[in-house]
């Protein structure tokens, strides 16, 4: 979920634990000495969630995440706050976190690759298919023999994909080779 993605957004960015608890109650703790302890209706919720916990926690401020990593961008620190926080109804969203400022070197980089390496697609089938019509798609490079992509028993994985290739090239990639 958000909340582990920005705790590890923090440790690649840091290079150290955010919150190394050594059991449930320490953790809760060192969670309160960086972010400060919740709002009182948040509390009501986690009490009404669980009944193993006692959450009537005192009143604390936290050092904050900007505290912890100085070196970091300001957008990398407002990033993780957004992804660390308590409601998570309030926290960001992963479609909002991939465009965030933060990320926008990536998409400048791969749009500017996309703009560069022509795509193995035909235009006629890259242009004009959706995703729910993906598996009927015919690779017309296969001189006639009709192979389907969903002749794959398995989603195509990202794992697969070479430096610079995307998810379009892959899947021609992969029905060239099945031939």
């Amino acid at each position: 979920d958000i909340w582990g993605i920005g705790c590890v957004l923090f440790e690649l960015t840091s290079l150290f634990p955010l919150f190394p608890g050594n059991n449930e109650p320490d953790q809760i703790n060192k969670i309160h000495n960086v972010l400060g302890t919740p709002s009182i209706e948040i509390m009501e919720r986690f009490q009404q969630q669980t009944s193993s916990i006692n959450c009537n926690f005192p009143k604390k401020e936290g050092s904050g995440i900007a505290q912890l990593i100085q070196h970091a961008s300001p957008e990398c620190i407002d990033i993780i706050n957004r992804m660390l926080r308590y409601d998570p109804e309030k926290r960001i969203s992963a479609r909002r976190a991939l465009k965030h400022y933060f990320f926008k070197p990536l998409r400048d980089a791969e749009n500017a690759h996309n703009a560069q390496v022509p795509s193995a697609i035909p235009p006629h089938i890259r242009n004009n298919s959706s995703e729910s019509d993906t598996s009927k798609i015919i690779d017309e490079t296969t001189a006639g023999e009709q192979t389907h992509l969903s002749d794959y028993s398995s989603p195509v994985s990202y794992t697969h994909l070479r430096a610079h290739e995307t998810r379009e090239d892959l899947v021609c990639r992969l029905l060239l080779e099945k031939k």
